[in-house]
């Protein structure tokens, strides 16, 4: 029954995988096509996350899924799909099934050149990170979200040019419609080799034009950096630099977004400090004072080896002075990676406002949960006040923001363990509201093979969401989460697997009703056939 299910759901998207690879007439490759099924039994003691109140539940889960991968010269195709099918023992109303599937494919048009690439999936995500942002299918605060993307790549590494380019359509559809929209993006990175004698040359440039699915919103934002300069024996090299961007929106429910623009020309300097590492610096001119102002920008590329890489730089853009970072190290045991940059996006799914829910009689211990808060003002009110709730609710991003990404990254391997350390933050500034929403998230996993069919690993994930930070007279909203996960993992036989881990969350939150702690002990087995 599970399989004929899946069939049903998802055999359209299986054929429209088999029939791009037989459509293309490309040289014999090879298929391989892997059916698998995996049960899991999952015991919480808080299924509905609540702080007082807690229900024990047993929850069963059924997921079939089959892998398709096909390899030739010229084609790659990998997709996989599934349904998993989830029953409660609390409350067999909440019993329901879920399909998700995943495609990445590309087709090289001939040797060594472009390649037409396909990436489309439909997952289960957080429907509200300030509600639960460690929601899952079990505890029914996930949205099924579907993302496909369509184009063109073409990259190309000589002694002439080395260079990154692509361009695709992309669309993002959501159960509740936050963040759904469609367009066309494209970049491009290049710079010249290093066979040039005479010039030196680069440019990274950008572009993105996006509507909305909900109403006629849109937005367009492109940017160009190109640098140009002259090569000569004393590794004091000038150039000229010009930057532009510009970011539109139109809208229907807000005011028009001015001083988006940043445009600016320049000479500058470099420095070849060796042949390694260069040195560059501009004086800007700004065309429109109104929008910034004359400034100086940098920027340090270091190429030492083909393990480690530095590019840093600094300018000033339409918010103020800008930043970013690209750094990648790796030896044989320890690879680290930093990253830093600077963004401006639309009709994304992290765009809040505050609610009121009203004023609702509640216990006075202040410890409550929404649900024992009363609506009806005849019942015996000797333990309870009168609160005003509000509360934080994902709406349409019918504005520009600002995104500040930085993440770090180190993962050491030795013989038996590894260690990933993650740490990132995001900061997020609505550029109509002004309100700030920052997240930092750190994950640390270590991974501990035991034998050549078994390993065991810890990981524990802390996560802090700080809603509408700068705004001391509103509510906002602070979480805190923490996350604690033992996990071993066995391997039966060559199709047969198992793994049994532990979880506990703790979940700290200035909200309203929203504190919980819950643990998990959960089972898998897996049969490939």
């Amino acid at each position: 029954m599970a399989i004929t299910v899946i069939n049903r759901k998802l055999f359209p998207l299986a054929g429209i995988a088999l029939a791009v690879a037989s459509a293309v007439h490309v040289q014999a490759g090879e298929w391989t096509i892997e059916p698998s099924l995996s049960v899991t039994g999952t015991a919480s003691d808080n299924i509905d996350l609540h702080k007082s109140g807690k229900v024990d539940s047993y929850i069963s889960q059924i997921k079939p899924v089959l892998d398709v991968n096909y390899l030739s010269r010229r084609l790659e195709l990998v997709f996989q799909a599934s349904n998993n099918f989830i029953s409660y023992s609390h409350d067999s109303d909440d019993n329901d099934d879920y399909d998700m599937y995943q495609l990445d494919g590309s087709f090289s048009l001939w040797d060594n050149g472009p390649q037409l690439f396909v990436r489309a999936n439909k997952d289960q995500v957080q429907q509200s990170i300030s509600n639960n942002a460690i929601a899952d299918l079990l505890t029914a605060n996930a949205v099924s979200l579907k993302q496909s993307d369509f184009g063109l790549t073409y990259n190309l590494a000589r002694s002439s040019i080395q260079m990154r380019s692509q361009v695709y359509y992309q669309s993002r559809t959501s159960d509740n419609t936050i963040g759904d929209r469609e367009g066309v993006i494209a970049s491009l990175s290049a710079e010249n080799g290093s066979a040039a004698k005479y010039l030196f040359w680069s440019t990274n440039a950008s572009f993105q034009d996006l509507t909305s699915k909900n109403n006629s919103n849109d937005t367009r934002f492109y940017s160009i950096d190109a640098k140009l300069g002259l090569i000569n024996d004393y590794r004091f090299m000038p150039f000229i630099r010009v930057y532009d961007e510009d970011n539109q929106g139109s809208f229907e429910n807000s005011s028009s977004q001015s001083n988006l623009n940043s445009n600016s020309w320049g000479p500058g300097i470099r420095w070849q400090v060796s042949d390694h590492l260069w040195l560059d610096f501009a004086y800007n001119y700004v065309d429109n004072q109104e929008e910034n102002e004359d400034h100086l920008s940098g920027e340090i590329t270091w190429r030492p080896s083909p393990r480690t890489a530095l590019q840093a730089q600094f300018s000033k853009r339409f918010f103020g002075d800008s930043y970013g970072l690209d750094f990648v190290h790796q030896n044989r045991r320890l690879v680290n990676s930093i990253s830093y940059a600077e963004t401006v996006q639309s009709f994304d799914r992290f765009n809040y406002v505050e609610v009121e829910l009203g004023s609702f009689y509640c216990p006075a211990t202040g410890d409550f949960t929404l649900e024992q808060c009363l609506v009806n003002p005849d019942s015996d009110l000797s333990d309870y006040i009168l609160v005003p709730l509000t509360t934080l609710e994902p709406v349409e991003a019918d504005d520009i923001s600002l995104q500040k990404d930085l993440e770090w990254q180190s993962i050491l391997t030795l013989p038996r363990t590894t260690f990933t350390l993650t740490l990132s933050a995001n900061r997020r500034e609505n550029l109509t509201s002004k309100v700030i929403d920052e997240r930092y998230n750190g994950d640390l996993d270590i991974t501990r093979a035991l034998n050549s069919r078994s390993n065991v690993s810890y990981s524990f994930n802390f996560i802090k969401n700080d809603f509408d930070t700068d705004n001391t007279a509103g509510a906002g909203q602070l979480d805190h989460y923490r996350v604690h996960t033992i996990k071993y993992n066995r391997s039966l036989n060559e199709s047969l697997s198992s793994d049994i881990s532990l979880r506990h969350v703790s979940r700290n939150s200035t909200g309203t009703g929203v504190d919980y702690q819950e643990s998990r002990l959960e089972f898998t087995i897996k049969k490939v056939f």
